[in-house]
């Protein structure tokens, strides 16, 4: 009976240390099979420099390797990963010293979709504490916000943020606005 007891409570022990103490690469790990989709957002005006991307109410730092630039027929273009992506005719912006900015609305023809995802396994904060008595997390789980945009070519252009969310017994899940590069992929476009 002992030995049965000590066979169920170790694995159940091991399973419950490697959450509390490893739960961040745990549920990364986990991710990559299982997220729960929590939103579609439309994205309406956009907005380019050579830092972030700008839509849905919020500013999007690019990928490292993100180059922006204005070709030849007045659109602005995205180069990452040593593809090239065709983003949309200009509105208005400005190059100069400075830097450049750029003002977009994408094609109509253009599919884009805007999705937050968020991680199916949360890892308890043990190591949290207030001396003043101020609200402190308890929880915390990824975030995910993907932009998948394709155009009537066949090119496609993906982009995926990674953001941290933790709950407060009081006000529940709340976002940290992490500011962390994403990653992107310019797809090829076959003839």
């Amino acid at each position: 009976m002992r030995f049965l007891l000590l066979r169920l409570v170790l694995p159940i022990a091991i399973i419950l240390a490697v959450w509390i103490f490893f739960g961040p690469s745990t549920s990364a790990l986990l991710d990559r099979v299982f997220t729960v989709k929590l939103r579609t957002t439309p994205l309406g005006a956009m907005s380019i420099d050579e830092r972030d991307l700008t839509f849905a109410g919020r500013r999007w730092l690019l990928a490292k390797d993100g180059v922006v630039t204005k070709n030849d027929r007045g659109e602005v273009t995205l180069t990452s990963g040593g593809r090239t992506f065709t983003l949309a005719a200009i509105d208005s912006g400005y190059d100069g010293k400075p830097g450049a900015y750029y003002l977009f609305h994408p094609a109509s023809e253009d599919t884009l979709v805007y999705t937050t995802w968020r991680s199916w396994l949360a890892w308890p904060l043990l190591d949290r504490f207030s001396i003043m008595g101020v609200a402190r997390p308890t929880w915390q789980r990824h975030l995910y916000h993907r932009l998948h945009w394709r155009k009537p070519s066949g090119a496609t252009l993906d982009i995926e943020w990674r953001d941290e969310q933790q709950f407060y017994v009081k006000s529940g899940w709340t976002d940290m606005f992490l500011e962390s590069p994403p990653t992107a992929v310019i797809g090829a476009v076959h003839d």
